[in-house]
């Protein structure tokens, strides 16, 4: 009974809480991104379209990648997106780093798809294990460029670094964070096994790729890797500069000046619905039985 009474408040769209106190502790972080999953799961469905459809190209996949990570990154800080003009924006704006970075990956991506076919192919056919040496070194540098990619069109968006910096840097946080790198990637190869599994296995959803798993993995990675890029890359920059951060203007809470209303989130009274209460009245006549008129 509890649990139908819980979710029958779900759909009272009538009643109101008494809201978020500002001082509320704060959610854990795996919490949060669901959250963000949910409340965004239509526009992601609509940016991963918006994503393959440039994507035909092979040309467009590095501009297309920072247009979508820039949008990404966005939902992941809860930041105000605009889907298109925010995707078309970074774009434009990021092509020549983005299109330098989407050719390595490219480049990478057919090398390590070689070297996994013909490696154990000639351990096959010549009976040498050693074959097995090169192939693991192609899937590690495989992994490495992966996590790189992530760190680094997210600076390409983020920063004015250029671009030998962003390469340098993406190697480095992938090496001091590898523990966080490393969660990420495994998740994130998780979802690709699982998607292509079911692509293989059914007909129907090798559509749905449209609409797949692609900015799933980008919003997984944004929301891990910016974190890191803020704590390394933004905040000693703006430190040791002394100049403000952008990034402490979200979320920053506004000055008394500033306000117009008094946030009294956490204190004010719950609001309950005609019907609501008219629900809670029958409830407790059938917990006291039966009165006589």
């Amino acid at each position: 009974m509890i649990y139908l009474a819980g979710f029958s408040k779900l759909f009272d769209y009538e009643s109101a809480g008494s809201g978020i106190a500002k001082n509320a502790p704060k959610k854990k972080r795996i919490f949060v991104f669901f959250e963000i999953f949910f409340n965004k799961f239509w526009k992601l469905l609509g940016l991963n379209a918006i994503y393959m459809l440039f994507c035909c190209t092979i040309f467009l996949i590095g501009p297309a990648t920072a247009g979508a990570t820039k949008v990404l990154r966005n939902f992941s800080q809860q930041r105000p997106v605009f889907l298109w003009g925010d995707f078309i924006e970074s774009l434009k704006k990021n092509f020549k780093q983005s299109l330098a970075m989407g050719t390595i990956d490219v480049f990478i991506f057919i090398s390590v798809a070689l070297g996994c076919y013909i490696y154990p192919l000639q351990v096959e056919n010549t009976g040498n294990q050693m074959w097995y040496i090169p192939f693991i070194v192609t899937i590690a540098i495989g992994i490495t460029v992966f996590i790189m990619s992530g760190y680094a069109y997210l600076m390409i968006v983020t920063t004015n670094l250029s671009f030998k910096n962003i390469l340098k840097n993406s190697f480095y946080l992938t090496c001091v964070c590898a523990k966080q790198s490393l969660i990420t990637f495994f998740i994130c190869a998780v979802i690709v096994i699982v998607a292509i599994f079911v692509f293989i296995t059914n007909d129907y959803a090798k559509f749905c790729i449209i609409f797949g798993p692609a900015t799933i993995i980008g919003l997984i990675v944004c929301f891990n890797f910016y974190p890191i890029i803020q704590k390394y890359v933004i905040n000693p920059y703006y430190e040791q500069t002394r100049e403000e951060n952008p990034e402490f203007r979200y979320g920053r809470p506004a000055s008394e000046d500033e306000t117009v209303f008094v946030d009294r989130g956490g204190q004010e009274a719950p609001i309950v619905s005609e019907k609501a209460r008219k629900r809670q009245a029958k409830k407790q006549q059938k917990r006291k039985g039966r009165t006589i008129s």
